[in-house]
């Protein structure tokens, strides 16, 4: 993979001057028969501009085989003369957040993390596990982590989407649930201390 970067480029008269430039390596790629795919993300701050919108319409001008896709938090008309296509992206599902938080934190989930206090955890583990195999001390605290199996994955899951850290926080936004799962580390006591 090889790409082409103007991201330094900050001033119209920048952009303008590489537009040859930027036009010709995307060609290059044309030349053998390849699609190219044109990724800009976060366009809400920079796709108004006139000196932008000449570009990407230069673009598509001067080339067969390019696509464009913006990600823009608001709805985006047609560029200039261009067709585009609007699809909304709906939020993550509950089971989908969920998925995604548990592979961003960065320790060993447990009870305590999921319920609040002791008369909420205890009758938890009991009916999740098979409580003469776990010391008692471990019960008592909720310090008993989250294990996952073909028995207990779902019913897991559930409890993690539920939580009111990605329900009411989170609510499906895949950034802010990656954030908030980079913040479960060793230092954290619960998850209950990043959502008081």
């Amino acid at each position: 993979a090889s790409g082409l970067s103007v991201a330094g480029s900050r001033t119209g008269s920048d952009i303008t001057s590489n537009k040859d430039q930027v036009v010709s390596y995307l060609k290059s790629f044309e030349q053998h028969g390849n699609k190219v795919l044109l990724v800009l993300d976060h366009v809400d701050g920079y796709i108004q501009s006139h000196v932008v919108r000449g570009l990407l319409a230069e673009i598509l001008c001067r080339t067969e085989r390019v696509h464009l896709l913006m990600a823009s938090r608001a709805y985006r008309p047609s560029l200039g003369d261009f067709k585009a296509l609007n699809n909304l992206l709906q939020p993550l599902t509950p089971k989908e957040s969920a998925d995604l938080f548990l592979k961003r934190v960065h320790r060993v989930l447990r009870w305590k993390d999921i319920r609040r206090t002791k008369q909420e955890w205890i009758p938890e583990i009991e009916r999740t596990y098979n409580t003469q195999f776990l010391d008692a001390s471990l019960v008592e605290r909720g310090e008993v982590p989250l294990t996952f199996n073909s028995y207990t994955r779902e019913h897991i899951i559930r409890e993690v989407a539920e939580h009111p850290l990605l329900k009411e926080i989170g609510k499906g936004n895949p950034q802010r649930i990656r954030q908030i799962g980079e913040k479960v580390a060793s230092g954290l006591d619960t998850l209950w201390d990043l959502y008081e």
